[in-house]
């Protein structure tokens, strides 16, 4: 093996590493997010603030599809990258990488 490419098989391992971590990371903000109820979304409006149910219900919607948009964006981020790891992998060498399409028998 050559040094080149034990440097491209060590790099794009490192990053493909590095996806996976973050992936891990969204999951687990994911579960903390669904196991611990929010600040933000009140369950019972409080006579003395003066805002009425629904705009504190449209207010609490927003922020729950906020987090999941994020979640969304993070979760995409994270594959990019673990993706990128692959390819680099996969580049580095003279080994392709493993085909998905079936094989004509």
């Amino acid at each position: 093996m050559k040094k080149a490419d034990l440097a491209g098989r060590i790099t794009g391992m490192a990053v493909f590493m590095a996806g996976i971590g973050l992936l891990a990371f969204v999951f687990l903000i994911a579960y903390h997010w669904f196991k611990t109820p929010s600040a933000a979304i009140v369950a019972s409006p409080n006579p003395n603030t003066g805002a009425s149910t629904f705009s504190q219900l449209g207010k609490s919607v927003l922020v729950i599809l906020e987090k999941m948009a994020l979640l969304v964006v993070m979760t995409i981020a994270a594959s990019l990258v673990a993706s990128r790891g692959v390819q680099l992998y996969f580049a580095s060498g003279s080994v392709k990488p493993p085909s998905i399409a079936p094989k004509d028998e």
